[in-house]
């Protein structure tokens, strides 16, 4: 089951920030924790919505993810962009790649019969482990723009995006988040650090998570997270995880018993899935429903689905 499930996983900073910056929830929690209040003021984030669909153009696909959520301003229909940064090394050029990704998405716009721009924000979200010092603002990759007369300057687009370095928050800046978003941006946090550190920071998230979600939310949460970790850390070892929370004498019961939820709910779809695979050599051979209801435990509609599916 976990083989299947981290060949799914060929990207797995990609899909994991998708699936988990993509939570309305999360996604606000993070914007209006990361962008200056003045604009935080005017932007009404209780109508955020996760908007279908990417924007990235073939060119830019080596570049970023991109998460695009619709949010009003003002009684107008604006929008904010999540673009997660693919390289591991900082881009001098990824102003311009904004100003790209922007321009594309206001194209489409125009394709679709619109005349005026909606107001959009992009905010580049960065993680990995190298310094970044580079200008958010399009205008700086001008040569010399900062000697140029005003009367030039004032020619120049401006194209500007906020900037979430996800390596540089600290612990003081992570508190202030939510529970379910600290665990969230401290394992993107650390995913490039010593295991240790990772699987410490992970404990200490799901200590603070404790009886501020369900059961069931966090069970979704682990089984992504020790996905990811699985995939993206060459030496994170599930394992190692859990001897650590034998180690804690007790306090590691809810985990444990979350892990071992994970754990039989893998051997029970291994065993659905085997069982359709019976089902399907009985159909192959003209067995009645019937039968093959009896034989399998599987309902006649569960069978006549799997009739159909085969088709």
């Amino acid at each position: 089951m976990m083989k299947d499930k981290k060949q799914e996983l060929k990207q797995p900073h990609d899909a994991t920030f998708k699936k988990l910056f993509g939570q309305t929830a999360i996604a606000r929690d993070v914007i209006a924790n990361n962008l200056p209040a003045e604009m935080i003021n005017l932007l009404d984030l209780s109508t955020l919505q996760l908007i279908d669909g990417s924007f990235i153009s073939e060119s830019l696909k080596s570049s970023f993810s991109d998460l695009m959520f619709s949010v009003t301003f003002e009684g107008e229909e604006a929008y904010v962009a999540l673009l997660l940064e693919h390289k591991s090394y900082p881009d001098k050029l990824t102003a311009f790649q904004v100003a790209n990704y922007m321009i594309n998405f206001w194209s489409k716009i125009i394709e679709n019969g619109g005349e005026e721009l909606p107001l959009m924000i992009p905010i580049v979200v960065y993680h990995g482990k190298s310094h970044w010092n580079y200008k958010t603002d399009m205008r700086h990759l001008i040569k010399n723009y900062e000697t140029l007369p005003t009367t030039f300057k004032e020619r120049l687009p401006v194209l500007k995006h906020d900037f979430i370095n996800i390596q540089a928050q600290e612990e003081e800046d992570i508190k202030a988040y939510r529970p379910m978003t600290r665990m969230v941006v401290r394992s993107f946090k650390y995913i490039f650090d010593d295991v240790d550190e990772l699987m410490e920071s992970f404990l200490i998230s799901l200590d603070e998570l404790s009886n501020r979600a369900t059961d069931e939310e966090i069970q979704k949460l682990v089984e992504l997270l020790l996905l990811y970790y699985s995939a993206a850390s060459r030496d994170f070892e599930e394992e190692k995880l859990i001897k650590k929370i034998q180690d804690l004498d007790g306090k590691g019961e809810q985990m444990m018993t979350i892990l071992q939820e994970r754990e039989r709910r893998g051997i029970k779809q291994g065993l659905e899935r085997g069982k359709s695979e019976i089902v399907k050599n009985l159909l192959q051979k003209n067995m009645s429903y019937q039968f093959i209801s009896e034989t399998t435990g599987f309902p006649i509609e569960k069978v006549k689905e799997i009739k159909k599916e085969m088709k």
